[in-house]
């Protein structure tokens, strides 16, 4: 019993040496990652950055050395692949350091540590908010076809800048549809706002019927009162009326004396006993001239003020008529 139990630790020892030695690159993995390395380093001069990601990438499985891993982390960073280029930048940090460390591994650590810290400024996020589910809904969301756990949605989601394709799922709704372009170092809230449930019709809005009018009696509809010309108007036009009237028989007197004076004079010669009449006859004619001018003036001024005088306008009223055992309709128009 006791010689199992001390071969345990034996055993154990054997193992970890063995791990440690099959972890270890060989020669030929060696030679290999350097031919990849320098396949890398002509293609990122060519600016054929995703070709030489592919061979960096190989040489880093083989060898996971910092100084293979930075070149992936540079490519990565160029590419705009920032999310990815911070973390295989970490990862480089916790690789296991030797002692004493060759130069090359010291300056990628360093170069690592560098970019890790200006990509974390670099990086855009997402800030995602679900509108329209009821209490308990839960939504599926996915950006870029990568799920977003639940938890997850409140927090702001780092994402590489460019382009990303937002849907959110949620039983029985449409799903919500969002294409949204980031920039670098820039934060970009996103509203996920959901219809009501697919096959539920809302209750239609309530109508409200309009308040009826009130009602008028008949009986009690009064017609309205219009104006009539003022005393000013009336005044004016009695004056014109008696000018024309004094004016008119003043002539008439001044036609006959005149007539009957002319007959006994020659010329402007007339007799002594004519004169008398010949100056009634001019008395006549100046008291008609003053009535006709007097009543022309009148006149004009009772028209004026009839037609300028303001008047409302006459509306029609109805009314019900009874007696003699019948009813009717009767009103002014």
């Amino acid at each position: 019993m006791a010689s199992r139990t001390s071969a345990i630790p034996a055993l154990l020892l054997v193992l970890s040496l063995a791990a440690t030695a099959s972890a270890q690159p060989t020669a030929a993995d060696r030679e290999t990652a350097r031919a990849l390395m320098d396949d890398g380093d002509r293609k990122a001069e060519a600016h054929d950055d995703a070709g030489a990601l592919r061979s960096y990438r190989a040489a880093d499985e083989m060898m996971h050395v910092p100084s293979t891993a930075i070149e992936v982390v540079k490519t990565l960073a160029r590419m705009g692949q920032l999310v990815e280029a911070r973390d295989q930048a970490l990862a480089l940090l916790r690789l296991p350091r030797t002692e004493p460390e060759p130069t090359p591994f010291v300056a990628a650590r360093a170069e690592a540590e560098r970019l890790a810290a200006s990509l974390a400024v670099r990086i855009p996020t997402l800030s995602l908010h679900v509108t329209g589910l009821a209490a308990g809904e839960v939504p599926t969301v996915r950006v870029d076809g990568e799920l977003v756990p639940p938890d997850a949605l409140p927090l702001p989601r780092r994402a590489d800048p460019g382009v990303h394709h937002i849907v959110a799922s949620a039983p029985g709704r449409a799903d919500v549809l969002r294409d949204v372009q980031l920039a670098e170092g820039h934060a970009a809230p996103v509203e996920l706002s959901f219809g009501p449930v697919i096959g539920v019709v809302p209750p239609p809005a309530p109508v409200v019927a309009p308040a009826p009018l009130p009602a008028i009696p008949l009986e009690s509809a009064p017609a309205p009162a219009s104006s009539s010309p003022g005393a000013a108007t009336w005044a004016a036009l009695g004056v014109g009326a008696a000018g024309l009237v004094v004016g008119t028989i003043a002539g008439i007197l001044e036609l006959s004396k005149a007539s009957a004076v002319k007959g006994q004079c020659h010329g402007n010669a007339c007799p002594e006993s004519e004169r008398g009449e010949l100056s009634d006859a001019n008395t006549l004619a100046n008291v008609s001239n003053i009535g006709l001018g007097v009543g022309v003036a009148g006149a004009a001024v009772g028209a004026v003020l009839y037609f300028i005088a303001p008047r409302a306008p006459v509306q029609p009223s109805v009314g019900v008529l009874r007696g003699g055992g019948s009813v009717g309709v009767g009103g002014s128009f």
